[in-house]
């Protein structure tokens, strides 16, 4: 358990991966470190309803009073996503998203280009709501063309509940508490996808292998043809390229499947302060590792709510209203 913590730590640190929610998530902390995760638990369920702006404004505090807490700065960070602070890029990105070349995109284009596949892997930074925001705009045209099943890295073991309901709640993952995770899982049920997690929990040096395994197993993509999957990783996992000793999760699923899954990239050229609700491809001649390369300058404040999600949800709130993740 050690060695699993260790390594979830790390992941954090270095490129945003997949948290857990609840007992998996608290377990995963320097024992030498306040139990920063438990803080930011209670502001957020503070008075018995969920608050927002209170978790990230006693991690901000805390943050200033031990700077050299990497778990504190990112778990303040993550909730500062949920509020729509999207983290910047240092200069380094930016000159390298400057120095590629790139072309307006509009999303039915978009869907042209990657709908003859079977499985469709998107990657995102946990802490940039805008990765989360283009898949909700491509399923209703997605959803038309077979695609009948979300496989989310960032949701815990909550999928019946939310395949039966149309809708997360606090218990249903980490990430799902930002209102566009939130919101594209309604959007995934009210066209019927099925939706389902996929994160390995055990061995760490696995994640990627377990993590592939899930994936098939639970989608039933080498059992069934009619199967068409769209997935949301995190970061590196869905690298086609040279990853090292260590295969990617989309690399043990190919081997798995003999299923070449499409791999688009939308983390190497976020946006960066230019937020202009257009997206780009990005010359991939000199670039390698994934089949399609997007700068996504969406406006992640503009979420799409859906007239009857809200009234399914307004109905089934029967002692109080409490509007949660958008």
């Amino acid at each position: 358990m050690q060695e699993s913590v260790k390594d979830v730590l790390n992941s954090i640190k270095t490129s945003y991966n997949s948290l857990a929610y609840g007992a998996k998530f608290a377990e995963q902390k320097p024992d030498e470190e306040p139990d920063y995760f438990s803080i930011a638990e209670s502001a957020f369920k503070d008075r018995g309803y969920v608050n927002y702006v209170y978790p990230r404004d006693t991690l901000e505090k805390l943050v200033l009073q031990n700077e050299n807490s990497q778990f504190a700065n990112e778990l303040f960070k993550s909730y500062s996503s949920f509020l729509g602070e999207s983290v910047q890029y240092d200069s380094a990105t930016k000159q390298e998203q400057q120095a590629v070349e790139k072309a307006a995109i509009t999303i039915d284009e978009i869907v042209e280009k990657i709908k003859a596949h079977r499985v469709l892997m998107f990657n995102e930074n946990h802490l940039q709501p805008r990765c989360r925001l283009l898949i909700n705009l491509l399923l209703p045209k997605l959803s038309k063309e077979g695609f009948n099943v979300l496989a989310l890295e960032s949701l815990s073991e909550d999928e019946d509940r939310i395949n039966r309901l149309g809708f997360p709640n606090v218990e249903s993952g980490f990430y799902t508490r930002d209102p566009n995770m939130a919101n594209l899982i309604r959007t995934a049920r009210i066209y019927g996808l099925k939706v389902i997690g996929y994160e390995g929990f055990g061995n760490a040096s696995q994640r990627d292998l377990q993590q592939a395994k899930n994936l098939i197993q639970k989608s039933e993509i080498a059992t069934k043809n009619q199967v068409k999957v769209i997935v949301l990783a995190g970061g590196r996992h869905i690298d086609e390229g040279d990853t090292g000793e260590n295969k990617s999760m989309a690399q043990y699923f190919k081997k798995l499947t003999k299923i070449d899954p499409y791999t688009i990239n939308q983390v190497k050229f976020l946006a960066m302060q230019e937020i202009n609700d257009s997206i780009y491809v990005m010359d991939n001649k000199v670039l390698n590792g994934s089949d399609l390369y997007l700068s996504n300058n969406l406006n992640s404040d503009k979420i799409p709510i859906n007239v009857c999600t809200l009234l399914i949800t307004l109905k089934r709130c029967t002692s109080r209203l409490i509007l949660y993740s958008g």
